[in-house]
């Protein structure tokens, strides 16, 4: 028994005062340093009462340590390391599924990130092309506008410049033949002058035929009026048809305000598409950033697993070097004899050496119950990783809706924009027709 506290003692002491303080700052080998200086505390007390009871003389114990207290000690400490080995194994196996769950999602966010990247680069150059060729629509529809307006302007200033100059002669000629057609009227009721005949002939050719029409020989007064008349009815036709095209032409003013507004809200709408565009690439990196923190966690996890490998391989060594120790006391304590007195002093010391073996005992096993707690909390800190993969998957799981329903919407606008360009194209149907149907396809997909 002395031999075997002796050996102990200095096995502990060595282990304890070689031994630095653990530098890694993880909470489980602080405990274990702790239980290895209460184990010296142990030691030293034994070492002083063995020392106190060598006095009396060497004695052997027939049965050295009790049989049963080894053994039980032997047992929990067996079950405590298939525990830890157990737990290892789960956490191992915890910490792998999740890289390997983490390197899938992060090959297909790479993936859907790419097709994303290429739909939108597509996309965009479609729509594009689609602003281009509206605009080179408008540009032609506003040249034939102008091309419209500049025609009617000269036509009507054509118009009015041939009937002031018209009107013109006609008054200097009525001035000039204006005494001496009285007198011929009076002469002959039923015919007119010369000069009336030829003034009323070039009003004819001007507004109701052409140079190669054939010249009246002569004109009554029947003949004289109706002429005028018709002048007059022409005149007024001129106007109403310079009226309706006045009207046509302001018609296409508010048919051009109309497609340009239609152009203007599908600016805007692309211009919001590129606001929520680059909202969704933040958003991106924002994940991104969080999927880097969780690798950084993996890696202090994984840092923290080997220390705790390195410490459980230290006391494996350790607890073999004292099963060694043991053997070799059993073997001392077989060729060792004493008196019969002495004998049942060292029981007696041995049966107090057990109860504080016992009370270590119960010390020891409330130590290995903190160390399962710490091992609680780190099953927790893997329990709290795996929900914050579960929420990157949800997370993923949302943009994908999103990037599904902006593919969705894009689909409609890619439509939307064929049928503008088919009804653009067509050139059966009249300009209010066409607006109507773009109208329509504006309020669609607005």
């Amino acid at each position: 028994m002395k031999k075997f506290i002796f050996v102990i003692l200095v096995l502990a002491g060595h282990s304890i005062h070689s031994a630095q303080k653990p530098s890694c700052g993880m909470v489980f080998c602080m405990h274990m340093s702790e239980q290895f200086e209460d184990l010296l505390k142990y030691c030293q007390t034994m070492q002083a009462r063995q020392s106190s009871a060598a006095a009396v003389g060497p004695a052997v114990a027939s049965n050295g340590v009790d049989p049963d207290v080894h053994q039980d000690v032997l047992k929990r400490i067996a079950e405590l390391e298939a525990q830890i080995k157990e737990d290892k194994g789960k956490y191992d196996l915890a910490l792998q599924t999740a890289q390997e769950q983490l390197l899938r999602q992060q090959e297909d966010a790479r993936k859907k990130q790419d097709a994303l990247k290429k739909n939108f680069h597509d996309q965009t150059m479609k729509m594009t092309r689609d602003v281009a060729d509206l605009r080179k629509v408008k540009e032609a529809l506003e040249q034939e506008h102008k091309s419209l307006g500049e025609d009617l302007k000269k036509a009507m200033t054509d118009v009015r410049q041939n009937v002031m100059t018209f009107m013109q002669e006609r008054e200097k000629k009525e001035r000039e033949s204006k005494s001496w057609a009285d007198v011929a009227v009076q002469a002959s009721s039923t015919h007119i002058t010369p000069t009336e005949r030829d003034l009323l002939h070039q009003l004819w050719q001007l507004l109701c035929g052409d140079q190669s029409s054939p010249t009246p020989k002569e004109y009554g007064v029947d003949a004289y009026e109706a002429a005028i008349q018709t002048v007059m009815e022409k005149i007024r036709e001129n106007r109403a048809q310079l009226a309706a095209r006045e009207q046509d032409l302001d018609e296409l003013e508010v048919e051009k305000e109309k497609y340009k507004h239609a152009y203007e809200e599908v600016i805007a709408w692309k211009t919001a598409h590129d606001t929520n565009q680059s909202s969704w690439m933040e958003e991106k990196e924002n994940l991104l950033a969080e999927l880097g923190h969780s690798r950084e966690e993996i890696g202090e996890i994984r840092d923290k697993n080997s220390a705790l490998e390195k410490e459980i391989a230290r006391i494996n060594k350790e607890k073999t070097a004292l099963l060694s120790e043991v053997d070799s006391l059993r073997d001392g304590q077989k060729a060792l004899s004493g008196s019969k007195d002495d004998l049942k002093k060292e029981l007696e010391e041995a049966r107090l050496a057990e109860r504080e073996a016992r009370s270590a005992e119960r010390a020891m096993l409330d130590k290995f119950s903190e160390t399962e707690r710490e091992l609680e909390s780190v099953r927790k800190e893997n329990a709290a990783l795996e929900t914050t993969v579960q929420e990157l998957e949800r997370e993923g799981k949302r943009l994908d809706d999103e990037e599904y329903s902006e593919a969705q919407q894009l689909g409609d606008l890619r439509h939307g924009m064929g049928q503008l360009a088919s009804i653009l194209a067509d050139q059966d149907e009249s300009p209010k027709r066409k607006l109507a149907l773009i109208e329509e396809i504006v309020s669609q997909h607005s």
